[in-house]
């Protein structure tokens, strides 16, 4: 394996840590950020973070780990499927926010985010619920697949 090859592996791989790190430190980030910056202590969804100032957080994290996800590949057909549609879930959750009345104390805090000059609730439970349910249940599809780990191709 020539060193323009090894750099392809390296990248490859760092993109799938630079994923699974940045969806373990979202959830931190956002927590931490909204108690330091506005004195919220938690919320019942890490959803309910998108109506903080930690939405730009919250929003980008998902749509970057929603395009990683989209772009990997495997060579078996299933798993690209999988990845392609969790990764488009993932960037559905964070531009389809959560309807705001399960957030409880950040509407106690903002008043305003509740009725229909800023938020409409649609689809079945609104469209976030419907991209969250597929990505967790896409999730759960993953953990149980080892097929691909047979066939990629790693360092030599």
């Amino acid at each position: 394996m020539n060193n323009l090859e090894k750099s392809y592996v390296i990248s490859y791989f760092t993109l799938r840590q630079l994923t699974g790190w940045a969806g373990l430190l979202m959830p931190v980030t956002v927590r931490v950020g909204a108690y330091i910056f506005e004195n919220i202590h938690s919320t019942g969804s890490i959803s309910a973070y998108y109506y903080t100032g930690m939405r730009d957080v919250f929003v980008s994290t998902l749509v970057l780990v929603g395009a990683l996800l989209a772009c990997y590949r495997t060579q078996v057909w299933h798993d690209n499927f999988v990845a392609i549609v969790a990764g488009l879930a993932a960037i559905g959750i964070g531009l389809f926010p959560m309807d705001p009345t399960y957030a409880t104390e950040i509407i106690l805090r903002h008043p305003g985010i509740i009725g229909d000059q800023c938020y409409l609730n649609r689809g079945i439970l609104g469209y976030h619920f419907i991209f969250v349910t597929i990505f967790f249940s896409l999730s759960f599809y993953c953990l149980y697949t080892r097929e691909s780990d047979k066939t990629e191709v790693g360092p030599e």
